[in-house]
């Protein structure tokens, strides 16, 4: 039923979510894999960068 009110309220809002998360547990582990993401991100931005053209 929960769900079902927020899904509702999506719907009606004018400014709709790409991805909506639905409870405290997948809220947690979207958080975890996105800090997760975010420590490779940075461990390998100067590889990253280094592959820059010239400006």
């Amino acid at each position: 039923m929960k769900a079902a009110q927020a899904m509702l309220q999506v719907i009606d809002s004018d400014a709709t979510p790409s991805h909506l998360l639905l409870g405290s547990d997948a809220l947690q582990l979207v958080r975890a894999k996105l800090a997760s993401m975010a420590g490779s991100i940075d461990t390998w931005e100067h590889l990253s960068r280094s592959t820059d053209g010239a400006v």
